[in-house]
């Protein structure tokens, strides 16, 4: 069959999958193989060789595969636990998203005297409505930009480029430049989108579905965590007088304690994945 497939021939070879369809049809092997014993080798094995994690650059989950063959969907407890392999990169997407919420709610709180200062209620008004406005300007770049680059230089990218921006903010508000406030606010609803919605895009990238609704939960405690701790925290730094332009240098650390977190991250899940996809290529 491999070598009626080799043919230099175009006129030798299989016309269409049909025909090699039929051509390994009529293989014969040492021992019997049929298509009940097929069945019943999938049934037995797939559910231990195949999880619930998505293939690397895909969302394909596999278990309405090993439902076809014959397996029986988990127990309901079982389908909300933890598999084996999946703890560690449950625990690092749980730790990234913990950061990024302490990092943004320091930027939250730091933004408001700001823009308060800048101009008051009415400016505030006006940079919601600019922040709408760079935001419809800025989604369709971000949509451009990630599908051009693969997903460790996009995290990497958009994570060194809001570092520099935090310390140009931190630089022009020490010089006290006129509007930073203005600019700040505008940004900081940018960097929410973007950076909460980039990383959610990314944990939905790794995951099935079936495994986001056992994992999604656990990996959002550090989101509900991280929330209020920042907001906690500048608001302590800010009684006890420290400027706001150390409080954006803080707010930069985090987020580059995240970076490297974000790419252990993709390379732990990769490792765990790639031996996902010789089964699925069989299938």
């Amino acid at each position: 069959l491999v070598l009626t497939c080799l043919e230099k021939d175009p006129n030798n070879r299989p016309r269409d999958a049909e025909e090699l369809f039929e051509l390994t049809c009529r293989c014969r092997t040492a021992d019997p193989w049929d298509a009940v014993q097929a069945k019943e080798w999938w049934r037995q094995h797939l559910p231990e060789l195949t999880g619930t994690l998505a293939l690397p650059g895909s969302n394909v989950d596999v278990a309405p595969v090993a439902r076809l063959f014959g397996a029986q969907d988990p127990h309901p407890l079982a389908r909300r636990a933890l598999r084996p392999g999946e703890g560690a990169t449950a625990v690092l997407m749980l730790i990234n998203i913990f950061v990024l919420l302490v990092c943004y709610s320091i930027i939250k709180v730091v933004r408001e005297p700001l823009i308060l200062l800048g101009g008051g209620a009415e400016m505030r008004s006006y940079a919601a409505a600019g922040q709408a406005i760079a935001l419809m300007g800025l989604v369709p770049l971000y949509s451009w930009f990630a599908s051009r680059v693969d997903r460790v230089k996009l995290l990497a990218g958009v994570s060194l480029f809001y570092i520099l921006n935090i310390e140009l903010f931190a630089v022009a508000v020490a010089a006290r430049v006129p509007y930073v406030g203005v600019a700040f606010f505008i940004w900081v609803g940018i960097f929410n989108y973007s950076l909460v919605a980039q990383f959610w895009s990314y944990a939905n990238d790794i995951y099935s579905r079936d495994a986001g609704e056992r994992l999604f939960p656990i990996i959002a405690v550090g989101m509900t965590a991280g929330a209020p701790l920042g907001a906690f925290i500048t608001s302590g730094w800010f009684a006890s007088g420290v400027s706001p332009q150390l409080i954006l240098q803080s707010s930069a650390a985090l987020l580059l304690v995240s970076a490297p977190d974000a790419l252990v991250t993709d390379a732990q899940a990769r490792q765990f994945l790639s031996g996902y996809q010789v089964i699925f290529d069989c299938l």
